[in-house]
């Protein structure tokens, strides 16, 4: 007959090492590496817009084919009267005379970035920032970015698909300075700012195939 105390140990034994088991088998558990989930680097992507026409003809004009509206398609976009709007200096800029007899000037140009990444970035600062000086939003065509630089005075159409850009003067302190020296009343920034997003538009519109 197996003595108490034997039996006693032995039951003990048997205890102690089934949990010595289980506190390895936990801790095997806990030390197993965890399968990596991929995660996504963010990207830019989101920047992208569907597409709803062909604007080359706008991006890559130059120069030499200004002006890229006339006087009177200026007019009729700003529901402006019949001489309103004249060519000044070169065919890129166009005096404007609002109905209340204050004078603006908007001067339509384009330009060329290095890369399509290059556009992505400049249309990222504007999204992302913070300091209101910059703006953006997206044109009525649904495809291209109205983005705003107000210390500038200035408007930039950026397309993701393309690395050229769009341009559009507004504001100027120096010719505010010379209609003041002269007596004539400069248009509001702001009412020229709405201006060029009407003929952003506008251009978008004209030059779509």
């Amino acid at each position: 007959m197996m003595k108490p105390f034997f039996l006693t140990f032995l039951i003990m034994a048997i205890l102690i090492f089934t949990g010595c088991g289980e506190s390895k088998k936990t801790e095997n558990t806990e030390q197993e590496p965890v399968e990596e989930v991929a995660v996504t680097t963010p990207t830019q992507d989101g920047i992208d817009l569907k597409q709803n026409g062909d604007y080359s003809a706008l991006f890559n004009a130059t120069q030499e084919n200004c002006p890229l509206m006339t006087p009177a398609e200026l007019e009729a976009a700003l529901s402006l009267a019949s001489g309103s709007v004249e060519t000044e200096g070169f065919a890129c800029s166009s005096s404007i005379t609002q109905a209340d007899g204050s004078k603006g000037r908007l001067v339509i140009n384009t330009g060329k970035l290095t890369s399509l990444q290059d556009v992505k970035n400049e249309i990222s600062n504007y999204l992302k920032d913070n300091s209101g000086l910059l703006s953006a939003q997206i044109s009525e065509s649904g495809d291209t970015y109205l983005c705003i630089q107000k210390a500038r005075g200035s408007l930039f159409m950026f397309n993701p698909t393309n690395e050229r850009y769009v341009s559009i003067g507004y504001g100027s302190r120096a010719a505010a300075i010379v209609n003041k020296k002269k007596g004539i009343e400069t248009t509001p920034e702001a009412t020229m700012r709405d201006q060029a997003i009407i003929i952003a538009n506008k251009l978008l519109e004209k030059y779509k195939k």
